[in-house]
């Protein structure tokens, strides 16, 4: 029976988490990295117009549609992250050509941003400490039924009105409660330093008195277990009215998506894990899945969801200074946001990521997905997916017998297959996206050479091996890293100069996609604002739902 469903009609983007690796040519203190973000963005700036972004947070918004910014890790000085995000999207291979074309701009920016020294980025999700970051994919959806909607609605916009009320107590109690604790710091300090060695005061008059005094740009005006102490108090009371929305999302928004798609991106894995050497020296096939905590809810510093609602939380917490923002989250078409991949050097496992996650929502919506696997303890699964190299292990399943992830894959592409032929509109890229996926499932069965440089776990194991199995944990694991640098020296890099990896999009439409947005009506309204009004006398600030023309007071906004 053919049916007219959407096949590639869905908004989708990337945000990608980039760490940062600086060697100064000369001894000296160190750069913070906040100051190496700033110095990147002012090449950034040379290259493509861009505008301000939240007030809040260190971001910018771009002229080809996407931001870039600085994730600052809670408590750890100047350390953090280079953030950034492609523009809205209405294809995967559109969201894979603007996530290339922004590799290139912020590895070329930080090439040249520094006279000091070499700045080099690295677009993986696990550090020399074991950290997790890396990227999370935005997929838009339909929500179905009316109760469901309107349920939701209700408990948001009753959360917001409550977070409200509790910023207009919360702000007039911490404006006093800090210079409370300046004036008892003040006294108490005197008598801890006569306990104190001379060589230990610069620290301990941090810890009491914060960076207030200090006139670094990222310094804070408040001490660091200050700063936690407020986080907790806030978080504690918050903890009920947020677990409320966690709830609510999960019954009334995502419902039928979590429940379709949990088998699919538990065995996903093996298509798009980019290969991880642990600190027990073991190889798993990708590098975010062990830090995976739960199913559904927000995000964590050392675990993280496999659907979030980080962006549903921000919307409680801090819509009503947006209302634009709020009501957004109001619709029947939402915003799911996946954070289980790793980030891809290689284009085919990123394409597929992204490509296959999409055509399994419009199936999903279409209703052709009947009786999926439903894998036994997800999680736990999950961890044996990314910790089975052969892809032998069988995954318990509730209706059938066990299947291992490459039959999970392969049971979705099929079913897939079906609606793609079923369907009157079917585009050519589907069929592309069927028989990329088939090739390399039948590549994981077989003979997996065919897949270096188009997988990145294949492409990565072949490097270890091929580099000797006698090599020490530390070496392993800077090979591991340098796999992912976006610099001449990088391995994946390397592969790609000596024409070894699966190219799927090309130079000309990486250069175009650096200076323009991609054809969506939202993204290419930024874009025009940003690049007309970013070099006059008019200030522009931008967000994923408006623009603001001029100052604070007397301003236009224009809806996108």
């Amino acid at each position: 029976m053919k049916t007219n469903a959407p096949i590639f009609q869905r908004l989708l983007g990337l945000e990608t988490e980039y760490a940062i690796r600086f060697r100064p040519h000369q001894d000296g203190p160190p750069v913070k990295q906040i100051e190496l973000y700033r110095s990147l963005l002012e090449k950034f700036r040379e290259r493509l117009p861009t505008a301000t972004g939240s007030v809040l947070e260190e971001k910018h918004f771009t002229a080809n549609g996407g931001t870039i910014g600085f994730e600052r890790v809670l408590h750890a000085g100047g350390f953090g992250l280079i953030e950034a995000a492609t523009p809205e999207c209405q294809s995967p291979r559109d969201a894979l050509i603007w996530q290339r074309a922004q590799d290139r701009l912020l590895s070329e920016s930080a090439a040249s941003c520094r006279d000091d020294g070499e700045m080099v980025l690295i677009k993986n999700s696990r550090d020399s400490q074991g950290n997790a970051y890396g990227t999370h994919e935005n997929y838009e959806i339909q929500v179905t039924g009316w109760l469901g909607l309107a349920c939701w609605r209700g408990i948001l916009l009753l959360a917001a009105t409550i977070c409200l009320l509790f910023w207009v107590i919360m702000v007039p109690l911490v404006i006093v409660a800090i210079p409370a604790y300046l004036l008892i710091a003040v006294a108490v300090y005197p008598f801890a330093v006569m306990r104190t060695d001379s060589g230990q005061r610069a620290e301990l008059f941090r810890k009491f008195f914060g960076d207030g005094f200090d006139t670094s740009e990222d310094a804070t005006p408040i001490p660091r277990s200050v700063e936690r102490a407020l986080n907790r108090v806030a978080m504690i009371a918050l903890s009920p009215m947020l677990l409320t929305i966690i709830v609510a999302a999960r019954f009334c928004l995502y419902r039928r998506h979590v429940r379709m798609l949990t088998p699919f991106l538990v065995s996903r894995s093996i298509l798009s894990g980019s290969g991880w050497v642990s600190d027990s020296g073991d190889f798993l096939l990708a590098q975010k899945a062990p830090v995976l905590r739960f199913i559904f809810g927000p995000l964590g510093n050392h675990a993280y969801p496999l659907f979030s609602v980080a962006h549903l939380m921000d919307a409680c917490l801090i819509g009503w200074f947006n209302p634009m923002d709020l009501f957004s989250n109001l619709g029947s078409r939402q915003r799911m946001q996946v954070c289980l991949g790793d980030c891809n050097m290689a284009e085919e496992a990123e394409y597929l990521r992204l490509a296959t996650t999409t055509l399994m929502i419009d199936a999903i919506e279409a209703g052709a997905i009947q009786n999926p696997p439903r894998v036994r303890r997800p999680l736990r699964a999950l961890q044996a997916v990314v910790r089975d190299e052969p892809i032998e292990r069988a995954i318990a399943v509730h209706n059938g017998r066990p299947m291992t992830a490459l039959d999970v894959q392969r049971w979705y592409q099929a079913a897939c297959r079906r609606f793609v032929e079923s369907n009157k509109n079917r585009p050519d890229e589907a069929y592309e996206v069927l028989q990329r996926w088939s090739d390399v499932l039948d590549g994981l069965a077989g003979d997996r050479t065919i897949l270096v440089g188009r997988i990145d776990w294949v492409t990565k194991r072949m490097l270890l091996k091929q580099a000797g199995p006698n090599l020490p944990l530390p070496a392993n694991r800077k090979l591991d890293i340098k796999y992912h640098e976006l610099s001449s020296d990088g391995y994946y890099l390397l592969l790609e100069s000596a024409g070894e990896t699966e190219q799927i999009v090309s130079e000309q439409e990486i250069l175009r996609a650096m200076r323009q947005p991609p054809p969506t009506p939202r993204a290419m309204r930024r874009g025009s604002f940003i690049r007309e009004f970013s070099g006059t006398d008019t200030p522009v600030h931008a967000s994923w739902n408006s623009i603001r023309l001029g100052k604070a007071f007397g301003n236009r906004r224009v809806r996108l």
